[in-house]
């Protein structure tokens, strides 16, 4: 960004950090929108029409012959601003991007270095991933994993790490503890447990954004008035330029920090901030991610190449497709509701512990000793069911294309036991996202119904890929974009696929059944503490 128009930091707002995974699905699915209404600008009184509400004046009217446009934001006059912050938040995207491709090949590497030892070169094919197709070592190794997290949040004193929607939903990272809770994360994910790596790479990515703020603010401090806002913007570019290096497409990472941040609410209200600048910053900083990373790596972290599905695109679209897409957004919503008592399940278990250790061996110990324990079930559950180790971006493929290979109740069975262990990972202080994740779970229920029906299996794939992150997650319109990326389908295929998208949403977090559940969770556990 221009050095006279960065920010520094002023305004702060606090990310409202947790361990526990209601507090995460709580952040990515129940926070309340944002209360304030942006000007449209052409808005104009309807109440010369009969029937119609008066104005209530808080939208301002546009005088007549005024043209309904924003003000220009891209000036071509001296200090030209605006095109030397488009050009940082390039450079800055590709510099992430870079680090993004290091990060994540660092996970995938060493992931694939011990899944595929001992006699499982082929991981993950259908025949490594049946029931007891693990290796009892990975109990150990993943215990060990708990260790090293565990012993590296005591040493760094990490204490809560907010959720990545937390800190876009904020719009703020604070650099020193963002590092601290990446590198919890990173050794967590070196160990197989069933998260995602957009949580790390996003904190690394809004430390970034911030420290490239305050060096403007330091260069600049005549220009300070609009730190806070610049602040915003370079947390949000910055983000999404790795967020573009894991999903398919720099619009699908685009939409994911708009929809989560409701940037376009909250800064064009509080800011009058143009909507194609907001726009503008993030496209650019997301392509600049997504071009050094596919220049360097040759795909995408969520790669559409991957599946075997595209042959099927030469059907012609039928009217059912929209029904089936009603179905698996009712499914959706079903598996939320379970996805939400098994996060309930976990964290009174590990409560429990967590009580009777912190009374025996003192808070820093049990904070080792769990994290070392919720790594060796983990694992012991991978042993049993290899589907439920890692993030599932790479076992996603197979899910894809060979369903019936791997078999229904392997699928069924490793799809509970994968949200669970994601659950029982974060109560024990591991750190990591929950969306690519619940991807894995939710295709993997998507692929029973594909075996056990005579269901479309492109619209059954797409579909039931989002049923799970739709109901909980505020980006319907990202994860429909997502899904047509993967599998590259065409225009049509959208429909199925956005009429599950918004069915789950509403039949979760619209009539209120996550935040009930949290709800009546919070409630029993403030009483049992008076």
């Amino acid at each position: 960004m221009a050095a006279d128009d960065l920010g520094g930091k002023a305004d702060v707002e606090a990310a409202d950090g947790g361990d526990g995974v209601a507090d995460t699905v709580v952040a990515a699915a129940a926070a309340p929108s944002a209360t304030r209404r942006a000007s449209v600008p052409g808005s104009q009184r309807l109440s010369d029409h009969e029937g119609e509400e008066e104005d209530d004046g808080d939208t301002p009217a546009v005088a007549d012959g005024e043209p309904p446009f924003d003000p220009p934001f891209a000036q071509l006059l001296p200090p030209f601003g605006f095109w030397v912050d488009a050009v940082a938040l390039l450079l800055l995207g590709g510099a992430l991007g870079a680090f993004a491709w290091c990060y994540l090949k660092a996970i995938t590497e060493v992931n694939n270095l011990w899944l595929r030892a001992d006699g499982k070169a082929s991981y993950p094919e259908p025949d490594t991933l049946g029931f007891g197709q693990g290796r009892a070592w990975w109990i150990g190794l993943c215990g060990g994993a708990g260790l090293a997290v565990g012993c590296t949040r005591v040493v760094l004193g990490v204490e809560t790490v907010p959720s990545f929607v937390a800190e876009l939903r904020t719009m703020h990272v604070e650099p020193l503890p963002a590092l601290k809770s990446s590198l919890v994360s990173l050794l967590g994910l070196l160990g197989g447990v069933p998260m995602g790596p957009e949580a790390g790479l996003g904190s690394i990515a809004g430390a970034a954004g911030t420290l490239l703020a305050r060096l403007g603010a330091r260069l600049a401090p005549r220009r300070s008035g609009s730190a806070p806002l610049r602040r915003r913007l370079a947390v949000l570019a910055a983000m999404s330029s790795v967020f573009a290096a894991i999903l398919p497409t720099p619009l699908t990472a685009l939409l994911l920090v708009l929809e989560l941040s409701r940037a376009q609410v909250t800064l064009g209200t509080r800011y009058g901030l143009a909507y194609g600048k907001l726009i503008t910053f993030l496209v650019v900083a997301a392509t600049g991610g997504f071009v050094v990373y596919y220049a360097i790596a040759g795909y995408t972290y969520l790669n559409p190449l991957f599946t075997t599905l595209s042959a099927l695109l030469a059907e012609v679209y039928e009217q059912m497709y929209v029904v089936a897409g009603l179905l698996f957004g009712v499914m959706g919503a079903a598996l939320a509701t379970v996805y939400i008592l098994l996060a309930g399940v976990a964290r009174a278990l590990v409560g429990a512990m967590r009580r009777a250790m912190e009374a025996l061996l003192g808070r820093k110990a049990c904070v080792v000793v769990l994290a070392t324990l919720g790594g060796a079930a983990t694992g012991a559950l991978g042993w049993a069911m290899p589907l439920v180790l890692t993030d599932g971006a790479e076992q996603l493929a197979t899910i894809l294309a060979q369903p019936q290979a791997i078999g229904s109740s392997v699928l069924a069975a490793s799809a509970f036991a994968k949200a669970f262990a994601y659950h029982l990972s974060a109560e024990c202080g591991f750190v990591g996202g929950l969306f690519l994740p619940m991807l894995a779970t939710s295709s993997m229920l998507g692929a029973v119904f594909r075996n056990v029906t005579s269901v479309n299996p492109l619209v059954a794939a797409s579909c039931a890929m989002i049923a799970l992150p739709a109901a909980l997650v505020d980006a319907p319109l990202m994860l429909a974009v997502l899904a047509v990326s993967m599998l590259q389908i065409g225009p049509q295929g959208l429909v199925p696929i956005l009429t599950t998208a918004v069915t789950a949403h509403v039949l979760c977090l619209g009539i209120g059944l996550p935040q009930w559940l949290v709800a009546k969770a919070k409630g029993r556990a403030g009483a049992a503490a008076a």
